[in-house]
């Protein structure tokens, strides 16, 4: 039980840097599109 607890915590903190990383890069995109905007 112990086993699978830490693996469930180490899932979560994983798909988290993932989400956490596709975020930044949505986020840098838009931040670029505005910039074009005010050109």
């Amino acid at each position: 039980m112990k086993f699978l607890n830490l693996n469930t915590q180490n899932f979560t903190a994983q798909n988290f840097n993932i989400i956490k990383f596709s975020g930044y890069k949505m986020h840098r995109k838009n931040c670029a599109k505005i910039r074009e905007n005010f050109r």
